[in-house]
């Protein structure tokens, strides 16, 4: 268990580092994924991931990528991958956690008119 202080952040958000750089993550105890914006990968030092192992046929590796879908208009996006180095949340530390990386516009989470990286 993380008990964490109430965070005066609009929608319930929490305080946070990830790969030693400052945050503020929106906490959804529902969510299947923890999800950034896309917009913050460069910032927080991160790399999209790739598959280690490219697929038969192929010799070009792709990046590790997923579906989800949102409710009603916000319909069905593609998610990437990326590994923190080091997460903390609260007092609690993490090393080599990973995130899916999208454009969470549609959902209304990311700063109407954040350039995707």
């Amino acid at each position: 268990m993380l008990n964490l202080p109430f965070a005066p952040h609009p929608l319930t958000g929490q305080d946070a580092a990830i790969n030693s750089v400052g945050t503020v993550l929106l906490v959804d105890t529902g969510a299947p994924v923890d999800l950034l914006d896309d917009s913050e990968l460069s910032r927080l030092g991160l790399h999209l991931e790739r598959h280690t192992r490219a697929p038969t046929g192929s010799l070009i590796e792709a990046d590790a990528s997923a579906r989800i879908i949102g409710l009603n208009e916000v319909g069905l996006h593609e998610i990437q991958v990326a590994k923190a180095r080091t997460f903390a949340l609260g007092a609690r530390q993490w090393g080599n956690i990973a995130f899916g990386i999208g454009d969470l516009k549609p959902w209304n989470i990311a700063k109407p008119g954040t350039p995707r990286t």
